[in-house]
């Protein structure tokens, strides 16, 4: 299956997904959550970095341009993030003035859900994994647990269908029949 990625979104964070989950990374698709709009896109600092803005609601995206001196931008909340488009050209532009820890620096405290993006090692180091004791045993844990539940590594998440036959074979369908739909692509 071929991998698609995010215009300026680094392998490294699809690739952690893709480990995490035993399969391949998601393909991306319009109009959903993945970096379709310039106020929910993935953009690279000048030190090669990259810092993520998810201001959906206008306050968050109106704090970050108050944040950032552009105004103007108010109104362009939802142009499409496509090369050419100027306002995702401008917003490229701004976030390449700086590194990732700068901008880290200057919209802290800023309510303009606008964050840095980690690389997989980053993450897993990062004071939130840290402090929620979210590593053991080399696994990554959920950040929520409930206090009578025991520590232990998450099982790997199934692979595409690898439930399909045994789920079918319960609601009566007998091997042959599975081998048929699986040849014919329905399941």
């Amino acid at each position: 299956m071929p991998t698609a990625y995010a215009s300026d979104c680094p392998p490294v964070i699809y690739t952690l997904i893709a480990r995490c989950t035993g399969g391949q990374p998601m393909q991306r698709s319009g109009s959903d959550l993945t970096g379709d709009v310039v106020c929910y896109n993935v953009y690279e600092t000048r030190d090669g970095k990259y810092m993520t803005p998810g201001a959906l609601e206008p306050e968050f995206w109106t704090a970050f341009c108050a944040a950032v001196g552009r105004e103007d931008w108010v109104g362009h909340q939802f142009s499409p993030a496509v090369p050419g488009e100027p306002a995702f050209e401008q917003v490229r532009a701004l976030f390449k003035t700086r590194t990732r820890q700068e901008w880290r620096e200057m919209l802290s405290g800023v309510d303009a859900c606008c964050e840095p993006v980690y690389t997989g090692q980053e993450a897993l180091q990062s004071d939130p994994v840290q402090a929620l004791h979210m590593l053991t045993g080399g696994e990554v844990l959920a950040p929520v647990r409930l206090s009578a539940q025991p520590v232990r590594p998450p099982e790997p998440a199934p692979t595409l269908s690898q439930h399909t036959a045994p789920l079918l074979a319960e609601l009566g369908y007998d091997a042959t029949e599975v081998a048929r739909l699986q040849r014919q692509g329905i399941v």
